[in-house]
């Protein structure tokens, strides 16, 4: 996906909709896809499906390709408002939700790896293990993700990422991106985007937080 996402110079094209689609399949979300509907061809294709999906919020992604997640101001109303629109439209249910498992079922985890995948230098992957954090940490909602918690999500990661800076003097971020050494395997010339390995760190420390949960319980 990292090495597709250097290659395309647009946000999106036919050729990187596909690229989405067998991102969020190798992720699992398959299952939620409509297990092999996702398959299908022509209008009733979920590639076709996240592709009018996007094209409504193009020129705000657009807007928002250039941006990192350690220089964006989420502060500002314009990126509030923005990011909240499009993860809701890409996770809500209904008929022409993404979601094909269950019209009443939304679709954010799937909402959150798409949009990383579009921008992932920007958008972070919010699933199971990140809700846990945010809810053991956080004091978020453990079984619910919407646009504006999502966009909370995002301003809680930047802040645990301008943490992370101060305490190890890291400002080019360098000690982080070392953490995960895979990329030179996998993603080409440029290093892991840091949204991806704020992830991976959230998945390893799923059982440091079921141990921690566990403790609390006992106590």
């Amino acid at each position: 996906m990292i090495r597709r996402r250097l290659a395309i110079s647009e946000i999106y094209n036919d050729e990187y909709i596909d690229c989405l689609v067998a991102g969020l399949i190798s992720f699992d979300m398959q299952r939620i896809m409509g297990k092999r509907k996702y398959l299908a061809v022509g209008e009733d294709s979920w590639a076709v499906r996240l592709k009018n999906k996007l094209d409504l919020h193009r020129p705000e992604l657009e807007f928002l390709f250039p941006h990192t997640i350690h220089d964006i101001d989420l502060e500002k109303e314009d990126f509030r408002v923005t990011i909240t629109a499009i993860f809701d439209n890409l996770s809500k249910p209904g008929l022409d939700g993404l979601s094909k498992r269950n019209v009443k079922e939304s679709f954010p985890v799937g909402a959150s790896k798409i949009l990383h995948f579009l921008i992932p230098d920007l958008f972070v992957i919010v699933d199971s293990n990140a809700r846990r954090e945010l809810a053991l940490y956080h004091g978020f909602p453990k079984y619910k993700m919407n646009g504006h918690l999502y966009h909370q999500a995002m301003k809680t990661y930047q802040m645990e990422l301008f943490a992370w800076k101060d305490r190890y003097s890291d400002n080019e971020f360098k000690r982080l991106i070392e953490i995960d050494g895979v990329w030179r395997l996998y993603c080409g010339e440029r290093s892991t985007p840091i949204p991806r390995i704020m992830d991976k760190c959230t998945f390893v420390g799923r059982a440091y937080n079921q141990r921690k949960l566990r403790h609390i319980q006992f106590i």
